[in-house]
């Protein structure tokens, strides 16, 4: 599999509306590889910053909450077979959705609720910790007995740099790059960036 890697630098007047065709674009560009075989499927991992900034604080603009409606409705329309993972991050990485398989309509229910329970409390933005942990858990699904024509994709949802003042021995982002480079399988990687925020204080 291709190795694809973009950016979107967004300057929002509506941020659900964005997120949702950001999500939809990705959708179609990795449902487009999952159907080159029989099996298909697309497993999904997606990062959300859990930082204070995303909900306003330090001056920046609230984001939050229509960042969960748009995992919502991005939840509402995955396939089924689809799996879909949620870590989210700030000083550090919590794993709150560990690929539940969309089967029915109970576990799109699921993982509207963990989406619902989120909260943006912390501080500093962790994001080579976050991408280490997503090309991880990408590692480990492709090396699953039924991973053959299933498509990894990983979706970055972030408002800003990356901030990672008191935290020991922390994770750049660059130090990720020879373990993706050595990843028979590659996923795709796709960062939503909200707009350029200023470093937490």
């Amino acid at each position: 599999m291709s190795f694809r890697y973009f950016k979107h630098w967004l300057r929002f007047s509506s941020v659900q509306s964005i997120i949702v065709l950001a999500l939809a674009s990705i959708y179609n560009l990795s449902g487009a590889s999952a159907q080159t075989t029989p099996k298909g499927g697309i497993d999904w991992i997606l990062v959300v910053d859990t930082s204070a900034s995303m909900r306003g604080v330090g001056g920046t603009k609230n984001i939050f909450e229509p960042v969960k409606n748009s995992i919502t409705e991005f939840v509402n329309t995955a396939r089924l077979g689809d799996t879909v993972t949620i870590y989210t991050f700030d000083k550090d990485v919590t794993l709150n959705a560990d690929n539940i398989k969309i089967t029915s309509n109970p576990d799109r229910g699921k993982l509207k609720q963990i989406i619902s329970s989120l909260q943006a409390e912390g501080v500093r933005t962790h994001t080579g910790k976050a991408v280490q942990k997503a090309l991880q858990h990408s590692a480990l699904l492709n090396k699953r007995a039924d991973a053959l024509g299933r498509t990894v994709s990983i979706v970055f949802l972030t408002d800003g740099l990356e901030d990672v003042r008191g935290i020991p021995n922390p994770v750049l982002i660059p130090s990720n790059t020879q373990f993706l480079r050595e990843q028979q399988c590659k996923p795709y990687i796709f960062f939503v960036s909200l707009g350029l925020k200023e470093h937490e204080k």
